[in-house]
């Protein structure tokens, strides 16, 4: 999804191979942090993530090779964005790879874990799940278009709290908006 939306059918005609790319990365993230210790040992998960991580740069700087090489007005994705930036503030290639790797990492299984959570959640409550298909019934029956997504009010609700519990970045910081009082207290 995100290989489409964001950088087009370029990339997108590689996504399973980018996939197993990720993979390497995703298991070595996920281990604890003092097995992510820096170090130079070879037939770790380390080295095996730094390996995939090079052949993943050089799918992206193919990819901008070739955009260049043949530019098409047709496409306009991120990517081609950040390549037709001119002037002082523009990317150099290694920045936009940097971008570019780091987007499709952000993406890689966020979705896939945050859709997860919220089928599980809605799905262990009978009423959540009833007025979850009730609402798609009366939204998704007519045409779809632009303003579809913003009528699936309850959805949304559910989509929302489940990411405040089960954030996609769980170690990133989170800040309330506003102060939170516990019923509790």
């Amino acid at each position: 999804m995100v290989l489409n939306v964001l950088f087009g059918a370029g990339l997108n005609e590689r996504a399973v191979e980018i996939g197993m790319l990720m993979e390497p990365a995703k298991e070595y993230l996920e281990q604890s942090a003092l097995r992510q210790l820096p170090h130079p040992f070879p037939y770790t998960r380390r080295s095996r993530a730094r390996a995939t991580r090079q052949e993943l740069d050089r799918i992206v700087d193919a990819e901008m090779q070739r955009r260049r090489a043949a530019p098409s007005a047709a496409s306009s994705d991120l990517l081609d964005t950040l390549l037709a930036a001119r002037g002082p503030d523009r990317l150099t290639d290694a920045e936009i790879r940097d971008q570019v790797v780091t987007l499709i990492g952000a993406g890689y299984d966020t979705t896939t874990s945050s859709l997860s959570w919220a089928t599980l959640r809605a799905a262990s409550d009978p009423d959540v799940w009833q007025r979850l298909r009730t609402e798609a019934d009366e939204v998704l029956a007519g045409e779809l278009g632009p303003t579809t997504v913003p009528r699936l009010v309850y959805a949304g609700a559910v989509v929302r709290e489940t990411l405040r519990l089960h954030p996609a970045g769980v170690f990133s910081p989170r800040q309330a908006v506003r102060d939170v009082q516990s019923a509790r207290s």
